[in-house]
């Protein structure tokens, strides 16, 4: 059975913009089944916890 990490790879890409950590998080799951996913979907489900006023800021995208 292939197996990804999650937590080493979290905490690897603390500081990478939420884009940034779902292309990691989405090639080490492709890796981990060597490109071949027996379905043809894949469920990533994050619960994230960030600012503690409730606003954000971005760069490229919604600030709401």
């Amino acid at each position: 059975m292939a197996a990804v990490d999650l937590p080493v790879l979290i905490g690897g890409t603390r500081d990478e913009h939420p884009r940034g950590v779902i292309r990691a998080l989405t090639s080490a799951v492709l890796a981990a089944y060597r490109g071949s996913l027996a379905d043809d979907a894949t469920t990533l489900v994050l619960d994230w916890h960030d600012s503690h006023t409730g606003q954000r800021s971005t760069n490229g995208g919604s600030n709401h």
